[in-house]
């Protein structure tokens, strides 16, 4: 709901041609900053795998360096997954719960659809290539 409502907002602002759009955007402009595609080409900036809001790699996009140790997703990108492209040679672990807690599964190569039991339930995860 709440990135509907920003995308709305940055339409409008398009579309009234308003120089504040910065201003407008507010705090969520650093959360947009860390969304990427991901390159499986080059695997450019340490990217392990990307996470995706909707199957078939649609939707909004969560950038996951190599190495991460994320205990938890935060409030946006919690229990929203639902598919990943992982870097070749890298695995992601995903948890159930915040903290590591509850069930586990690893993804490795594209992944467009997480499965019925995990589309929308990781709330934590590593990356390691």
């Amino acid at each position: 709901m709440r990135r509907a409502i920003i995308s709305a907002v940055g339409a409008i602002v398009f579309l009234m041609g308003c120089d504040e759009a910065e201003e407008l955007a507010g705090e969520d402009e650093t959360e947009v900053a860390e969304v990427a595609p991901f390159d499986e080409v080059s695997g450019r900036g340490g990217e392990c795998a990307t996470m995706y809001e909707h199957w078939h790699f649609e939707g909004e996009a969560k950038r996951v360096e190599a190495g991460a140790y994320v205990s938890f997703i935060g409030n946006l990108w919690n229990d929203v997954v639902s598919s990943v492209k992982v870097r070749s040679g890298c695995v992601l672990n995903v948890f159930e719960h915040a903290d590591f807690a509850g069930a586990q599964n690893s993804f490795q190569g594209s992944v467009p659809f997480v499965g019925e039991w995990w589309n929308d339930k990781i709330s934590a995860y590593t990356c390691d290539c």
